[in-house]
């Protein structure tokens, strides 16, 4: 039987494809609030061990989102649908490359020419260039008829894509 997060998260997976080729917004707005689902959960999930290790997340969604990311990504206990994964080097070969620009100007080091997991920092950098289009674009700070916002989107999109996919074909794959 399907769990009721594994069908939320279908849900909102499968209505972000269906809007690929037509509303990069709206796929944008599907594909961050699920992430932003996971990631929340997650820290809720893990509080009490965060509070026994030290940690507090601040209420904050960048704390929550690192914790997120870490852990699916760094601990001992990763998941290997992460492996060989990359969203720079994703978005290089997609030619996208106007968040690796804007990530440069403040100094983040990129890693593109291979599919080996970057370091945190920059993983974690890039996540929050997402979060601060997500809040330019719900809060109403972005011009949606501007083509460079809706250039950050579609690249913003291809980077939360693959996440989730990786997680979908794992999810999957353990319901089989």
């Amino acid at each position: 039987m399907i769990d009721k997060e594994f069908k939320f998260f279908c849900d909102w997976y499968f209505r972000a494809q269906l809007d690929e080729n037509y509303d990069a917004d709206r796929q944008f707005f599907y594909f961050y609030a699920l992430f932003d689902h996971l990631f929340k959960s997650y820290a809720e999930e893990q509080k009490d061990d965060l509070e026994a290790q030290g940690l507090q997340l601040k209420n904050s969604e960048r704390s929550k989102m690192r914790y997120f990311l870490y852990s699916y990504l760094y601990t001992e206990k990763k998941h290997d649908c992460f492996k060989n994964y990359n969203p720079f080097a994703t978005l290089q070969d997609c030619k996208q490359t106007r968040i690796i620009e804007k990530l440069k100007d403040k100094n983040v080091e990129v890693f593109s020419e291979n599919y080996d997991l970057p370091p945190f920092e920059s993983i974690v950098a890039l996540f929050e260039k997402i979060y601060d289009i997500r809040c330019n674009l719900f809060h109403g700070s972005s011009d949606l008829s501007d083509s460079t916002n809706n250039k950050l989107i579609d690249e913003a999109n291809i980077v939360l894509k693959d996440f989730l996919k990786r997680l979908f074909d794992k999810a999957v794959h353990k319901e089989k």
